[in-house]
């Protein structure tokens, strides 16, 4: 199945006008810092790269791949080292980077995509102004990709609408994105389903697949390509769709190209049906896609903008590291660095979304 273009996000999700445009002009130029007086200000100092999720989460090793090569290139190498904050979603670290944290530059923070969403639901736990915040890194966010178990007699993708019972799909919690991404997908196909939440992550969802506990899962595109693939070849795990990934350069969702054998929901629901999806579940699609896999790094309020420029530089170097990019692509990270105003305008639009968008996802979960 040749892939479509890339899907243009529309209305319901945020007004947008001339995006590429905004891209390019949003804020105004800094002129930078004398060299010299951003060195003095990071001489002999440690930066703690607050991390929002447990050891071994995709956020944390952004994290700790960024905290090994960004001290080199940022005016004065201080030393940076990441430390684990764990707790709602990022919520917890957060508000301890907002109310805690020094703001001379010494401290910062990642966070894992969901915390974008649980702003959007109304922020519960949070005791932070993430307006008043700095995002001074957004990487390329991701998707996810869900298959279905062999033993549902599903051989191909447009077989799921072929079954004939309740399909039992597997998460971590029904807010959770890649939930929310394959709850909506399911339901526009017409699909039955029944979520199942409480798993502890994508890998114990996918064991869960299968061994046929559940019949339908999801991972990420990169553990797709390493872990669920081979077992796609061994005609354990069949490939539903993938989501795809939001370019916010275009405002367009594109197919990943490293999954040529996944067709993306709109492809797929355009061979079921004849048509492209549309309405507001489907408009609705694209916020928890937007922030998904968004570990943008954030600073506190108020940090003097000579640690800002003299970090910014120090991104901006770290971004050009072959062997840090090479990291990247051994823990199936992305590579793509937006930095500055672009960052800025990734971080607006990953908590931004019109109300009646809110209310189709929160109707989602709730049924």
């Amino acid at each position: 199945m040749a892939h479509l273009m890339g899907t243009r996000i529309t209305a319901l999700v945020w007004s947008v006008v001339a995006i590429g445009a905004l891209l390019k002009s949003t804020g105004s130029s800094i002129a930078a810092s004398d060299e010299a007086a951003m060195a003095a200000h990071f001489k002999g100092k440690t930066i703690s790269l607050l991390v929002g999720s447990d050891v071994g989460s995709s956020a944390d090793l952004q994290g700790r791949i960024i905290a090994q090569y960004l001290g080199q290139y940022i005016p004065g190498s201080p030393r940076v080292i990441a430390q684990n904050m764990p707790g709602i979603g990022s919520v917890a670290m957060m508000n301890h980077l907002y109310n805690v944290s020094n703001r001379d530059g010494t401290a910062m923070g990642i966070v894992v995509g969901g915390l974008y969403m649980r702003h959007i639901f109304g922020g519960q736990g949070v005791r932070h102004n993430l307006g008043e915040m700095l995002p001074i890194y957004n990487p390329e966010g991701g998707g996810a990709v869900i298959f279905a178990s062999a033993r549902t007699g599903i051989k191909k993708p447009t077989d799921i609408m072929k079954v004939g019972k309740t399909l039992h799909f597997g998460y971590q919690s029904p807010e959770g994105n890649s939930a929310m991404l394959g709850q909506a997908g399911l339901r526009m196909l017409g699909v039955s389903y029944k979520g199942i939440s409480g798993y502890k992550g994508s890998h114990d969802v996918t064991l869960a697949t299968e061994r046929g506990e559940l019949d339908l899962g999801w991972n990420t595109p990169g553990a797709y390509k390493t872990i669920v693939r081979p077992n796609v070849l061994a005609g354990v795990i069949v490939p539903v769709f993938q989501t795809g990934v939001w370019d916010p350069k275009d405002n367009r969702i594109n197919p990943d190209p490293d999954l040529p054998d996944v067709p993306t929901f709109n492809q797929l629901f355009k061979e079921v049906y004849g048509r492209d999806p549309n309405g507001p579940l489907w408009e609705a699609w694209f916020m928890p896609l937007i922030s998904y896999a968004r570990f943008t790094i954030f600073l506190p309020p108020k940090v003097p903008q000579i640690a800002v420029d003299a970090l910014n530089k120090g991104f901006e170097t770290a971004c050009e590291d072959k062997k840090m990019l090479d990291e990247f692509r051994k823990a199936e990270l992305n590579t793509k660095c937006y930095l500055k105003d672009e960052a800025k305008f990734i971080t607006e639009r990953s908590s931004q979304a019109l109300p009646e968008a809110v209310k189709v996802l929160e109707d989602l979960i709730k049924n």
